[in-house]
């Protein structure tokens, strides 16, 4: 158990209705989306309680890579120590055919690459500073109503709280308790850490890889860190035989010395753009519990943070009396992350049923390579690369019959 739980005495004295209770809000997951849904709710003045079933620092399959746009959510102060900056990506589309590459430009990474285990860990600790209290080795095995708040169900006692947070994963027993089965697919993506390892035949240092052969509806990737690589597959679609398809990827990039140090673990990411319940009955879920994740890669990071500060802001105003705050919430979801995923959904069925028609459209037109790049490094979104698509299209069918 981790700090912040209180003793056996403590609940045999007798207290009022609000003394009764653990915390205003109880944040259910330790993520990247409930340290900052707590985070902010604390800022806010509001008492909150964090509870994760695992024991901290620990280990989160994950490949890592964070955007332009956590950078700027995280700021300074949260940004963690070791973010090891992509310098360019190796991208192959076609099997046999020569890979793009795509270089940073004006200095900027196409993105960072973390381990999850000490940015998780530096997160809890600016949560805690900010007054969250905390308990680990906890799991939450449901939620019950008791007159106008909940009661929070652990593998250890109960805890009760006006709000719950759920940030507990695309597996959440919070969104379990909400809504049943959530309406979004979910698929399994594997990673394998390669620690110890400095240099990988075929790509250059700080460069990625991303390999669009590897998996149908899906890619692998090895991404550069500070100690080492991350190395995984992943697939938008339920693919039988996804860990063959991991195996072969490694086969293909890592050498057969390196293979040793490598374990896969499998972890579910949410395919967003499917609308679903995300609020109601004093809970409120974000990051992957809500299906907040990108449906053409799978990338949850940003989303996940954003989606906790957001919900953070609007609990902390309905304390406040704002009757408003949770379809404040639902509103932002659907305007700055549930359209955009349905454009993405778009794109994905688009690029992955024929990923070397992509390769021979961008050849057709080398300028295309910015904007990949600028995606790449989450300066543009989905509407604008569709913009650029549309107004682009003639000219490049045209090239390609030429």
């Amino acid at each position: 158990m981790g700090v912040g739980g209180r003793g056996q005495g403590s609940w045999r004295r007798k207290r009022s209705p609000r003394q009764e209770m653990d915390a205003q809000v109880i944040v259910v997951g330790g993520g990247p989306s409930g340290t900052m849904a707590a985070r902010q709710l604390a800022l806010a003045g509001v008492e909150t309680l964090l509870i994760d079933k695992a024991a901290f620092p620990r280990a989160k399959p994950c490949g890592g890579g964070l955007s332009a746009k956590v950078k700027g959510l995280l700021g300074p102060e949260l940004w963690p120590q070791r973010a090891s900056g992509l310098h360019g990506a190796v991208i192959v589309l076609t099997k046999g055919a020569k890979p793009l590459n795509i270089e940073a430009k004006e200095g900027f990474p196409l993105g960072w690459v973390v381990k999850r285990v000490e940015m998780d860990q530096r997160l809890l600790a600016a949560a805690q500073a900010t007054g969250v209290r905390v308990v680990t080795g906890e799991e939450v095995l449901g939620l019950e109503r008791e007159g106008g708040r909940l009661r929070v169900l652990t593998s250890r006692r109960i805890h009760r709280a006006q709000w719950v947070v759920g940030a507990d994963g695309a597996r959440s027993s919070v969104g379990r308790w909400l809504r049943g089965d959530p309406p979004w697919e979910r698929h399994t993506a594997l990673v394998a850490d390669l620690d110890g390892v400095g240099a990988l035949p075929g790509l250059e240092e700080g460069w990625s890889l991303w390999d669009f052969t590897a998996v149908p509806w899906g890619y692998g990737w090895v991404f550069p860190r500070e100690d080492g690589f991350s190395v995984g597959i992943a697939s938008m679609r339920s693919v039988p035989g996804l860990l063959g398809h991991f195996w072969r990827f490694v086969q293909a990039h890592v050498p057969e010395a390196c293979r040793k140090k490598m374990t896969p673990r499998g972890h579910l990411v949410p395919r967003g753009g499917k609308s679903g319940r995300i609020w109601g009955g004093n809970v409120i879920l974000v990051g992957d519990a809500a299906g907040l994740a990108d449906p053409f890669h799978g990338e949850g990071i940003p989303f996940a943070i954003e989606s906790g500060i957001t919900a953070g802001d609007c609990l902390a105003r309905v304390l406040r009396g704002d009757a408003e705050g949770p379809s404040a919430y639902g509103r932002w979801v659907r305007r700055a992350v549930d359209i955009p995923f349905r454009l993405g959904r778009v794109l994905a069925w688009m690029f992955y049923r024929d990923p070397g028609l992509v390769q021979r459209l961008i050849l057709a037109s080398p300028g295309s390579l910015l904007w990949v790049q600028r995606w790449m490094a989450g300066s543009v979104g989905y509407h604008e690369l569709i913009w650029v698509l549309l107004k682009r299209l003639p000219t490049l069918l045209r090239r390609l019959r030429s």
